[in-house]
């Protein structure tokens, strides 16, 4: 079955991740996940970093946004990102972090 959009936008996010060194756990969806987890987990040199995958002119639900807020206050860094976005500035903001 041909993937959409963002799953081609994931796979293209964890081979990018992947190749930098970074963990990458995209947890299941459906019946076997719990809703509202980002879509992707990574770690990346000891730090967590949760993103919500979005295509252009989406937007993270409500119950995305209290995962995404979650994350952050556990100590994590939590994000949404659409398709373009400068991922190397991004683990550049994630290494800055205390």
């Amino acid at each position: 079955m041909p993937r959409g959009p963002e799953g081609r936008f994931s796979d293209s996010l964890q081979k990018q991740l992947r190749q930098r060194g970074a963990w990458v756990y995209k947890p299941p969806a459906g019946p076997h996940g719990r809703r509202g987890v980002p879509d992707l987990l990574i770690c990346y040199h000891g730090r967590f970093l949760a993103l919500e995958l979005k295509m252009p002119g989406n937007t993270a639900t409500p119950l995305q946004q209290r995962e995404l807020a979650s994350v952050v206050h556990a100590g994590g860094m939590a994000v949404v990102v659409q398709p373009g976005f400068d991922l190397d500035q991004l683990l550049a903001d994630l290494m800055e972090r205390p």
